[in-house]
């Protein structure tokens, strides 16, 4: 997938990309979308006032999830203006980013404002590795703030002591009005996620808006006589797979961060395969405070053997001048021969009757099943400000592992997709305007066609039938692997589901409710673990039996069973990098009738009228399954292949 295409894309997002947020923390809860803009041109194509140089101390650096002047272009401010009062809006920065701060002194507050309004305060609160919310500093603003940058001073310098934390909310308390938009956010750095304290719809507390806005316009100024002129931190490394084959080449990412003082003029880098010398890499400026990022295609050895393998990244020289104290950064992949094509692309939606904004996903994959026939599509629906009839608790532990935070999103393939990610994380959301729908599609077909890269080794299939009478279901799902599967998928599991399509319910859609709304592919039942059952091997292929009694109020003639191979998740150390899924197939249930429809007739002779299974009439045969009303009286099943 070309970069500069979901670039091009992006403007598209709009303001209510996301209906409803769930916590980062167990203290927060859900919210609504509730942020409005005081302009209403898309979020995402928002732009910027220049930054210019911030005037810095000698051993003084910038805390905050951006370091530059810039505010968002005037006009283009954000409000909660449906909760006028008194409210708090913060950034959140994981650890990893404060850190280097640790033992530093705050001597200065900065926020950035579109517009004038009281702040009382601005703060640093400490996120506990419990979740738990814990006051660091606060310092107290007196009178209006105006827009633009203000600054406070604390009373006393206070130092900081931050490594028994997960992260930081840093932000401000300020006035909400009906009609003012003070917020500034800036589309510059990493993004971090918006927290709004307040009662949003579900009582007083913190709300996690997401990252779609920007970065929050509020900084600390931190003095350290410890802070040096140069430091340089490997700060991540991302391989673009975990499978690679022998000679093919190597694509993966290293992103360095320069916490020092100065501007580093050059860096080198060493990889090591198994730790024998690979190749080195080299960059250039690095100002301070700034994170730049070198990505790498190498071709493998061609005489690799099969199995795991270790690339290793280490800071080699700053400047010219040797690194002392080692780092390094190491990512595992395995070295595979052969592969499998893929069956179905899964793509799971995670949604609400109550979410305002939800249909457009539906609309989008609709036109996406159209477009392309290798689509798997399961709905998960969770509660939002109100009950949804179609949620079930299997949904909430789904949405729970997979990171979801908002209302309408999607995964794919389970699959990290650098070009919409905003950081580790594998769901992304769908409040795209529908003026964009065209476009929307195309681009979601080539985030298919990038998570499908990854490569499959075991073909699955599966037989679900279900009896009209007994309305017992019951379906093997079969897997046939490559050679050694067994031991390429070491770690993996099987996930099978069943799906209802076509359900007719009420749903809130663009602020109105409609009670005929049709709803698809909606997950009815988990028939392993949610986070998936152990695979028994049997050489480099497996089977396994499933029955299950189908529910009066499920229509069995509108009945899917999906099947997927994964890794298992371990909830106790969730990785959302390594979840993505290796192959996929999905079935339509097949209902024997023991009268009044002879099964799966292969009679085409004398045919007057088709159905779906759903009793839609058809113009013409559907691939599937359909039900044909012969010239002579009899009704019969037919498959189209």
């Amino acid at each position: 997938m070309k970069k500069y295409l979901l670039i091009a894309t992006a403007f598209i997002l709009s303001a209510g990309s996301a209906c409803a947020q769930n916590a980062k923390f167990e203290t927060l809860k859900p919210s609504q979308q509730v942020l409005q803009q005081s302009n209403n041109a898309s979020l995402q194509a928002t732009p910027r006032k220049a930054p210019r140089k911030i005037e810095l101390g000698e051993n003084q650096l910038i805390m905050g999830a951006y370091t530059s002047d810039a505010l968002c272009q005037s006009g283009y401010g954000l409000g909660v203006t449906g909760v006028p009062g008194q409210l708090k809006a913060a950034v959140f920065l994981p650890i990893d980013q404060v850190l280097p701060f640790d033992g530093g002194k705050v001597v200065k507050f900065r926020v950035g404002l579109d517009s004038a309004t009281p702040i009382a305060n601005a703060f640093i609160y400490g996120i506990s590795q419990s979740g738990n919310i814990e006051e660091i500093i606060t310092a107290d603003f007196s009178g209006n703030a105006k827009k633009g940058w203000n600054e406070v001073t604390p009373k006393e310098p206070f130092t900081l002591n931050l490594s028994s934390y997960q992260g930081v909310l840093m932000g401000y308390e300020y006035k909400q009005t009906a009609s003012n938009y003070p917020i500034s956010t800036v589309d510059e750095g990493t993004p971090y996620e918006l927290f709004i304290f307040g009662n949003l719809g579900q009582g007083e507390d913190w709300y996690n808006m997401g990252a779609d806005y920007g970065n929050l316009s509020v900084q600390a100024i931190v003095e350290n006589e410890n802070f040096e002129a140069i430091n340089v931190i490997l700060d991540k490394m991302t391989l673009s797979s975990n499978y690679f084959q022998s000679g093919e080449d190597i694509s993966y990412a290293v992103a360095l961060h320069n916490f020092g003082t100065g501007t580093v003029s050059s860096y080198k880098l060493n990889v090591e395969l198994d730790g024998t010398p690979f190749e080195t890499l080299e960059g250039e400026e690095l100002p301070s405070l700034e994170m730049k990022t070198i990505k790498a295609d190498t071709p493998l050895p061609e005489d690799l053997e099969r199995g795991t393998h270790t690339l290793t990244v280490k800071l080699a020289e700053v400047d010219g001048v040797a690194v002392e104290e080692e780092q390094s950064l190491s990512s595992s992949f395995y070295a595979y021969e052969e592969s499998v094509p893929r069956q179905k692309n899964l793509i799971e939606q995670f949604t609400s009757q109550y979410c305002t904004y939800c249909p457009r996903g539906v609309t989008f994959f609709s036109d996406l099943m159209e477009k392309r026939d290798d689509i798997t599509w399961v709905s998960i629906h969770g509660n939002m400000n109100g009950t949804d009839i179609f949620r079930i608790n299997e949904c909430d532990q789904i949405m729970s592992y997979l990171g979801v935070t908002g209302y309408p999103s999607a995964a794919y393939n389970r699959t990290f997709v650098p070009d919409l990610a905003e950081g580790n994380e594998i769901v992304y959301g769908l409040g795209y305007n529908m003026s964009y729908r065209t476009q929307v599609v195309n681009m979601l077909s080539e985030v298919i066609d990038e998570t499908a890269k990854v490569p499959s080794f075991v073909t699955l299939t599966l037989n679900p039938e279900a009896n009209a009478s007994t309305r017992e279901l019951t379906f093997t799902v079969e897997g046939a692997g490559v050679n050694e599967a067994a031991e390429v998928l070491n770690g993996y599991g099987l996930y099978a589901l069943l799906t209802e399509n076509g359900i007719v319910a009420k749903q809130l859609n663009e602020g109105k409710w409609v009670q005929d709304f049709t709803h698809h592919y909606v997950l009815r039942k988990m028939f392993t673990k949610t986070t998936g059952d152990e695979i028994t091997w049997d050489g480099d292929n497996f089977s396994k039996d499933f029955t299950y009694t189908i529910p009066d109020g499920f229509n069995i003639e509108n009945l899917q069973v999906v099947a997927f191979v994964a890794p298992i998740v371990n909830l106790s150390n969730i990785d959302v990098m390594n979840m993505a899924v290796n192959n996929c197939e999905s079935a339509d249930v097949i209902v024997n009738t023991p009268s009044g429809i002879t099964e799966m007739s292969n009679d085409n002779n004398a045919e007057y009228m088709h159905y779906s299974l759903s009793g839609m009439l058809l113009t013409a045969p559907q691939k599937g399954v359909n039900i044909v009303r012969m010239a002579d009286g009899r009704v019969v099943k037919t498959l189209v292949k």
